[in-house]
């Protein structure tokens, strides 16, 4: 959805070690679509281009029928990723689609400083599945973490956690949330993207009412 451009990253790299993870997980290519090419939305700021992004996947599904969602989850971790759950929402809506699967990343409810915790759902309104790995899956996908280059800051510090939480867990966590979920403030206190001054939840809240409103009946708030 971004052109992923973080760090001095190029797009084009970013993108070819994302084709040969997915390769690895059995995605042929022509399943594998980038939307950053002819409209690149730069890194941390999706949230200011929904509309576009959102043209852009229409656009791309046609007259596809989507059954099923994931997505990156909501919870105050990168913007891009709060960002992309809104895109999801919007699509469950006009697809009928009841629930959407979230996937957790990092996060930093509970912490202060610049501290995170990997792979932890910040809301506990719904049950969170446990989707169970076997020991060569676990290590397999691990070490596809090798494959971001590009990425090796972040992944230096993220992979000891997500290590110990595989261990613990064995599992993938996906968190099934309703397509009527109206999302609000991720948590209480300043979240991950505010502290690294990648983005301020106000200015946030502001695109992201602006885009539900366009796209969904606003019923119940969450």
């Amino acid at each position: 959805l971004t052109d992923g451009a973080f760090y001095g990253a190029s797009t084009l790299k970013r993108n070819q070690e994302s084709i040969s993870v997915l390769k690895d997980l059995g995605i042929p290519d022509e399943q594998i679509l980038f939307l950053n090419h002819s409209n690149p939305i730069h890194d941390t700021e999706l949230i200011k281009n929904l509309d576009l992004s959102y043209k852009s996947i229409l656009e791309s599904i046609g007259d596809k029928k989507i059954k099923e969602i994931y997505c990156t989850a909501y919870e105050g971790g990168h913007p891009d990723h709060d960002a992309t759950f809104l895109l999801a929402l919007v699509l469950a809506k006009k697809y009928s689609i009841e629930k959407i699967n979230q996937f957790f990343t990092y996060n930093s409810k509970g912490l202060g400083f610049v501290f995170f915790r990997v792979m932890s759902p910040v809301n506990d309104k719904y049950p969170v599945a446990k989707y169970k790995l076997t020991f060569s899956q676990l290590i397999k996908h691990f070490l596809l973490i090798r494959k971001y280059k590009s990425q090796l800051k972040t992944w230096i510090g993220l992979s000891p956690f997500v290590f110990i939480k595989y261990i613990l867990y064995r599992s993938q966590l996906i968190q099934k949330i309703p397509s009527d979920f109206l999302p609000q403030r991720p948590h209480s206190g300043r979240l991950y993207y505010e502290k690294r001054n990648w983005f301020q939840f106000e200015e946030f809240q502001i695109l992201k009412d602006q885009f539900l409103e366009k796209n969904m009946d606003k019923k119940n708030e969450h």
